[in-house]
């Protein structure tokens, strides 16, 4: 038996009780699920990666944070600033800028607490101006102090022929929490 004659007869007989409304519904749901298997599931499979590897790096801060050493909790690998001490931490982020020649107006930043009684997060926001080299020497100086790391910078220049810069630079700061 010759499948070929078969399947068109079934689906002339389908256009006939369907129409051109049902076989258009027909064609719609197959593009559909073409289209889930092609992009939704895929996306999904990134995003449970994302999220499992989230969860492993948060499992390695809290266990590194709480690792018993001769009975005291051992430092993250991270060299930290105390908490009480981020105001130092501000005062040398605005002398950094203030030796790289850069001009400063206002900073800025938040706090928000990232494991309960263990650890601070701290996103400083500084909108600066300057030069290319300077700004970048600023950003190399900033991370090398404890804890700080670059979150975002945004350049932007007045016109084509300027030679300085304003820089829209964002930092992260993690800060212990020491117990009273």
């Amino acid at each position: 038996m010759k499948l070929q004659p078969l399947v068109r007869w079934h689906l002339r007989r389908a256009s006939t009780h369907l129409g051109t409304p049902g076989l258009f519904g027909i064609i719609m749901t197959l593009g559909a699920l073409v289209a889930y298997q092609s992009h939704i599931l895929p996306q999904y499979a990134k995003l449970a990666e994302a999220e499992a590897d989230h969860a492993r790096d948060e499992r390695v801060l809290r266990a590194s944070l709480a690792m018993p050493v001769g009975g005291k909790t051992q430092e993250p690998e991270l060299r930290l600033t105390a908490d009480k001490d981020f105001v130092h931490l501000q005062e040398q982020l605005f002398r950094l800028a203030t030796e790289a020649s850069l001009t400063l107006e206002t900073g800025d930043y938040a706090v928000t607490n990232e494991i309960p009684k263990k650890l601070n997060r701290y996103r400083i926001s500084l909108p600066l101006r300057g030069d290319y080299p300077r700004l970048r020497r600023f950003v190399l100086a900033a991370e090398s102090l404890p804890g700080v790391r670059l979150e975002s910078l945004q350049l932007t220049r007045g016109q084509v022929g300027d030679r300085e810069l304003a820089a829209q630079i964002q930092f992260s700061a993690l800060t212990r929490i020491e117990s009273p």
